[in-house]
């Protein structure tokens, strides 16, 4: 089964010390992952804000490329349509920026979303896969 991952997927198999990377490198045997083409900017904006700590940004962001041709993880596409639905989301359901948008690809693509985040829990666009419990 084809599932589109947000950040906290790629956090996670980024991180051998993050409690969720077992279940992301689990995920990956389990399921044929795409990427949200926002976790890049959302996994940027936590190195520049400094709550992921690199000591070479560059160098880091060559790192997650190779991790994830490496992995045979590829990046879905953005459209207009995804920031639509996207603002709607926020609108109706209260929904975080990222998640939103996360969410939004997910449901323009007709994929299920992994990630561990219980928001999407509580959305009935499309089915969430929780990161958390997959082994």
């Amino acid at each position: 089964m084809k599932v589109l991952a947000e950040t906290d997927f790629l956090v996670a198999l980024l991180n051998s010390q993050d409690p969720l990377h077992t279940m992301a490198t689990s995920a990956l045997a389990r399921y044929q992952v795409l990427l949200s083409p926002f976790s890049l900017v959302e996994l940027d904006l936590l190195v520049l804000s400094g709550r992921i700590m690199v000591k070479d940004h560059s160098r880091f962001l060559k790192c997650v490329q190779e991790d994830l041709e490496r992995y045979g993880v590829e990046l879905a596409s953005a459209s207009v349509s995804i920031h639509v639905l996207a603002s709607e989301l926020r609108e109706k359901h209260g929904l975080k920026y990222f998640d939103s948008l996360h969410y939004a690809t997910a449901v323009n693509l007709g994929l299920p979303i992994l990630s561990s985040d219980k928001a999407y829990g509580k959305l009935a666009y499309t089915r969430w896969v929780d990161l958390a419990s997959v082994l």
